[in-house]
């Protein structure tokens, strides 16, 4: 009974099966099978008690309410700390002994429950093909019977304007850094390359912190081992250096004052 009190999340996994036919003939032959395992897995942090029962309309909602709070952003710029300070480790040879504690992971306050062994209960076998638009849309079906499956608003793309072929003779940009560095595999299709567009995307935010630090530290290389303070608190100082370069404050302002309602991306 505490999976009610917790929440649980559906999921499905795709599974082939190879069946051997013993008599071959033209009804029965050597098969593929394409299925799909189905099971819930316990959620480790409770979501139930987050519930509000009270309706309302969409429209009497204030925009204030969909907005991310101050402490939020106040997260999200920590977490980007410590995103900085594990790169600079690793490359930069004046911060290696520091690469150890960069490394450590997040710390927050759901942490511990969030390290617990998932709990998972199986909830059977789907006869359908995972690989076409069909056989999902029949598995979601299925699922249907379990929990409703409430839409969620899609994520905006931004990789059409990322990688603008227009910008490729323009210095520094993504396109122009995709192809010097031949990262041709990234292209503005990321359902059709995401690997290759994650990976160049790790290569240029890694590249480009590590040109910051080289600067500020007046560094000739990523292998000068000159350093005119203590390692650990240079390191402290010039990861909030860089993030003030690169953090952009939020316009949250203008959506809250505006009267029009629409989709955002912060």
């Amino acid at each position: 009974m505490a999976i009610l009190f917790t929440g649980y999340t559906l999921c499905w996994d795709n599974v082939a099966k190879y069946t051997s036919a013993r008599h071959h003939s033209q009804e029965s032959d050597n098969k593929l099978n394409l299925w799909d395992l189905a099971y819930i897995a316990k959620n480790r942090i409770p979501t139930i008690t987050l519930r509000d029962k009270t309706t309302i309309h969409a429209s009497c909602i204030a925009v204030e309410n969909f907005m991310p709070f101050p402490s939020d952003f106040d997260l999200l710029k920590e977490r980007l700390e410590v995103i900085i300070k594990r790169i600079l480790s690793k490359f930069l040879v004046v911060f290696i002994k520091q690469k150890v504690k960069a490394d450590e992971p997040f710390m927050h306050k759901k942490y511990h429950e969030s390290t617990n062994k998932s709990e998972i209960v199986t909830v059977g076998m789907f006869n359908e093909n995972l690989s076409t638009t069909a056989g999902v849309i029949r598995i979601l079906d299925k699922l249907h019977k379990f929990v409703p499956l409430l839409p969620e608003m899609e994520s905006v793309d931004s990789m059409d304007t990322l990688l603008n072929p227009k910008s490729a003779v323009q210095k520094g940009t993504l396109s122009y850094l995709r192809n010097i560095f031949n990262h041709r595999g990234a292209k503005k299709e990321v359902k059709n390359c995401f690997s290759q567009s994650i990976e160049f995307l790790y290569f240029v935010t890694e590249a480009y912190l590590c040109l910051h630090a080289v600067e500020i530290l007046d560094l000739t290389d990523l292998k000068d081992r000159e350093l005119r303070e203590d390692p650990e608190n240079a390191l402290d100082n010039i990861t909030k250096e860089i993030l003030s370069r690169v953090w952009v404050e939020p316009d949250t302002t203008s959506i809250t004052g505006s009267n029009i309602r629409m989709g955002y991306c912060l």
